[in-house]
């Protein structure tokens, strides 16, 4: 539906409204025959006489009944006939005009009335009462005209030839691009997006619907992330960014970032599928005043390790505390030495490292036989440390754009 129709908003719920307003309209099979004067939808096949005839005769029911209520309600499968009345019926006001046209008859003088001074053209088949008016001062026309439609993005046409199921992102088109266009989702619809910054509308649809299947199950537990990450200020150039002093560190450390990770993917030190296992981490973030990362599995803890250190993250980036969860002394002080040496192989100071208290790991789950390792994403370059917001929008940013639904 979506390809076919170019409407990327469209859901399989929307066929019943569909449904429902089409069958509505051929259930007052009188008013059509007005409608074909007036209105070229009324042309199509789903309208032809015959087949209204037909529907007539099988469904056993007047023009003149209120029968036809609960015909499209029982269709619909609604208990209750205001359900289908209420909810699902959008053509209403359209076959109110077709039913009362022969009894009204618009003139001038109540045009003018209603929008100004105008010129009223005379009624042609096919042509909306908004063409039929010619204003007579710019100022109205600009506040009553139609407005013209958006650029086309696409102008072949849709078939099943040219449909692609399987969409991946364009590598080819840097992340912070993609980063703005997501960003930009927030106020514009997908197809102005699209548009705007030249990306292939289907896969800027794949990465919303990523971003959406994320929001609904990211993390397991607790507050769940934000359909959009929390970007800092990225919509302008790198060039400005560089020459621009009084920015933000947050938008500087995420254009960095970007610029990073398009780096070590052109030159083939990681690729999305591995940057995918990294970020799975974020399924196990902890609310709260350091972003915490407490995963079970030390395997996906380490690829997340090394994933910061190609990245160029420093010392002061992350900080870690290592959770026994029940595990025996003994034990529980092998692994930790085993953390501490990973981490000096990553190109971290062991000084971040350090043990939390019993009453931290007692309830935090079961783990791979490793405990928990506590990673936290922060800046410490001021007085106390904070969160570090635009790095964890970022892991958050790459997570939807090497997401995918695992089968």
């Amino acid at each position: 539906m979506r390809h076919y129709t170019q409407d990327q908003s469209l859901r399989v719920h929307h066929l019943r409204h569909s449904f429902a307003n089409w069958t509505w309209c051929r259930l007052n099979a009188n008013l059509i025959t007005v409608g074909r004067r007036h209105l070229t939808l009324f042309n199509d096949e789903i309208f032809d006489e015959k087949y209204l005839k037909r529907l007539q005769t099988r469904l056993r029911y007047n023009d003149n009944t209120r029968k036809k209520m609960f015909i499209l309600s029982h269709m619909m499968g609604h208990k209750d006939v205001q359900s289908t009345l209420n909810s699902y019926l959008h053509l209403t006001d359209l076959l109110y005009y077709l039913q009362h046209n022969s009894c009204f008859e618009l003139t001038k003088y109540f045009t003018s009335e209603c929008v100004g001074r105008v010129i009223l053209q005379p009624l042609e088949p096919g042509l909306s009462l908004a063409e039929r008016i010619t204003y007579y001062t710019q100022e109205v026309m600009h506040k009553l005209d139609i407005k013209p439609a958006p650029e086309t993005v696409n102008l072949v046409m849709p078939s099943l030839a040219n449909f692609s199921a399987n969409i991946k992102t364009d590598l080819t088109i840097s992340s912070l691009t993609w980063a703005n266009a997501l960003n930009a989702l927030n106020t514009s619809s997908i197809i102005e997006v699209a548009a705007h910054y030249a990306v292939p509308l289907e896969q800027l649809q794949k990465l919303l619907s990523n971003a959406e299947a994320i929001h609904m199950k990211y993390p397991r537990r607790g507050k769940r992330l934000p359909l959009i990450p929390k970007f800092p200020r990225i919509e302008i150039s790198v060039a400005n960014i560089q020459q621009n002093k009084n920015l933000a560190n947050s938008t500087r450390v995420f254009t960095f970032l970007c610029n990073k990770l398009d780096n070590i993917i052109t030159e083939g030190v990681v690729t999305l599928e591995n940057i995918r296992l990294g970020v799975e981490i974020l399924n196990y973030a902890v609310p709260g005043k350091s972003n915490a990362l407490r995963c079970p599995d030390s395997k996906v803890s380490r690829m997340f390790i090394r994933f910061c250190q190609l990245l160029g993250l420093k010392d002061r980036h992350l900080r870690f505390k290592y959770h026994r969860a029940g595990l025996p002394l003994d034990t529980a002080n092998r692994i930790k030495e085993r953390w501490v040496k990973t981490i000096i192989d990553y190109g971290f100071s062991e000084k971040n490292f350090i043990i939390g208290s019993e009453g931290e790991g007692r309830f935090l789950g079961k783990h791979d036989g490793n405990g928990f390792l506590e990673i936290s994403i922060v800046n410490n370059t001021y007085k106390r440390v904070q969160r570090h917001r635009s790095l964890f929008s970022f892991l958050h940013f790459i997570l939807i754009l090497s997401y995918s639904e695992k089968k």
